[in-house]
C-alpha cells in the first residue's frame, strides 16, 4: 500500500507540469546573446506594423501570427516590437527630469510673474530647465527598447506534449 501512495503521488506531480510544458509563446531573439524575450497569451505587448502601432493583450498565437486584442497580425508584417526596459535609472532620470524641469518653470516663472518681473523666461530659466528637459527626454528614449524584426529573430515556439 506504502509503494503504491507513493507511486500516485509522483504520478500527480509530474502530471501537474504538462500544463506548464504545453505552452506557446512568442520569442524574440536578442542578437548575439543566448538570452530571448518571451511574449504568453494575456500579456500586454506592442509593435508597430506596417505604419500602425498596435498595443494590446495577445489573445492567441498560432505558427505564423499573432492575435492581439482580435487583430490578427502576421510575423512577417512586424516592423519591430517595443519592450519596455525594467531598469530603474531610465525612468528615474526621466521623471526627475520632467518634474524639475517644470517645477523649477512654474516657480521661478511664477515668482517673475507675482513681482512683475521682466521678462518672464530670462537666460538664467531656460538654462536650469534645457538640460533637466533634455535629462527627462533621453530618459523616456532609453525606457522602451525597440527589437526589429529581421526575418529570423521572431517566431512562436509551441512546447506541447504529443
Amino acid at each position: 500500500m506504502k509503494g503504491l501512495k507513493g507511486m500516485i503521488l509522483i504520478i500527480t506531480f509530474l502530471l501537474s507540469f504538462v500544463s506548464v510544458i504545453g505552452q506557446q509563446s512568442f520569442n524574440i531573439n536578442k542578437s548575439g546573446k543566448i538570452k530571448r524575450i518571451k511574449y504568453f497569451k494575456g500579456q500586454e505587448i506592442q509593435l508597430k506594423v506596417n505604419d500602425n502601432r498596435i498595443k494590446g493583450t495577445i489573445t492567441a498565437l498560432t505558427d505564423s501570427s499573432l492575435t492581439i486584442s482580435d487583430v490578427i497580425v502576421p510575423i512577417s508584417t512586424i516592423n519591430y516590437v517595443i519592450h519596455p526596459r525594467i531598469a530603474f535609472i531610465w525612468g528615474f532620470i526621466r521623471k526627475i527630469g520632467f518634474r524639475a524641469s517644470i517645477g523649477y518653470l512654474l516657480l521661478d516663472g511664477g515668482t517673475r510673474i507675482s513681482n512683475n518681473s521682466t521678462p518672464i523666461i530670462d537666460d538664467h530659466l531656460l538654462k536650469v530647465t534645457t538640460p533637466l528637459l533634455s535629462a527627462g527626454a533621453i530618459g523616456s528614449i532609453f525606457k522602451n527598447r525597440r527589437f526589429k524584426n529581421k526575418g529570423h529573430n521572431m517566431r512562436v515556439n509551441d512546447i506541447s506534449m504529443p
